[in-house]
Formats: structure tokens, sequence, C-alpha cells
């Protein structure tokens, strides 16, 4: 037996079906955009290499600056048993950046959360 619908009382008003297939397609539209950014976006990074600005016409427009974060999970997850020596129990698990960076710099840097904005 279906549940009755919680919401059968309330009130309606019939909407204009071209205002709401305008709406549907401009969703969909802002997806696509959003998707070509996110395509776009990475080809910038890949086009930056390892520089954290890039210019157009000698002007700053976009950086890609190294954060203070860590992707550590990343690390717990591959080096399972390099980031257990600098692992801590407490309320939750977290691996000791600050230690684990001293330790190994060149697998540290690998990881380093990366900020990408507009300059």
């Amino acid at each position: 037996m279906p549940v009755p619908d919680k919401h059968a009382d309330e009130q309606v008003t019939e909407v204009p079906q071209g205002l709401y297939h305008q709406w549907l397609s401009a969703k969909a539209s802002a997806k696509a955009w959003e998707d070509e950014a996110e395509r776009l976006r990475k080809l910038l990074e890949e086009a930056l290499g390892h520089a954290t600005a890039g210019t157009v016409d000698g002007e700053k427009v976009i950086t890609f600056r190294p954060g203070s974060g860590y992707a550590w999970r990343r690390i717990m997850d591959d080096y399972p048993d390099l980031a257990e020596h600098y692992t801590h129990r407490k309320v939750v698990t977290e691996l000791d950046m600050d230690l684990f960076a001293v330790a190994h710099p060149d697998i540290a840097e690998r990881y380093r959360i990366r900020s990408f904005r507009e300059a």
C-alpha cells in the first residue's frame, strides 16, 4: 500500500510551461558552462606548470599558489607504512604534517593543497 503524499493538500498553481522549460534549459546550460569552465581551468593549471602566477600581455591574471594545508589523507592512503610513524591517535586520526613535511619534504610537496583564483 503506497504511503499518502504528505503534501497532497498544499496549494498549487499552474505555471507557464514555456517558462518552466526555459528554467530547465538555463539550469542545463549553467551546468554545461560550469563543466567547460572546469575543463579550461585544468588547461590553465597545466599551462602554469610549476609557476604560481600567470599573465596575459604582462598583466597577472591568475594565481595557483600553495596553501598551508596538505592532502594528508591521501598521503596516509599512498604511504600507509611511512605515515603510521607520524600518526597520532586522538579523538580523530590525523597525520602530523609538520613532522612529515620536515622528514619527507619531497613527498609532502607533491600533496600540498593549492588555491586557484583570479588575481
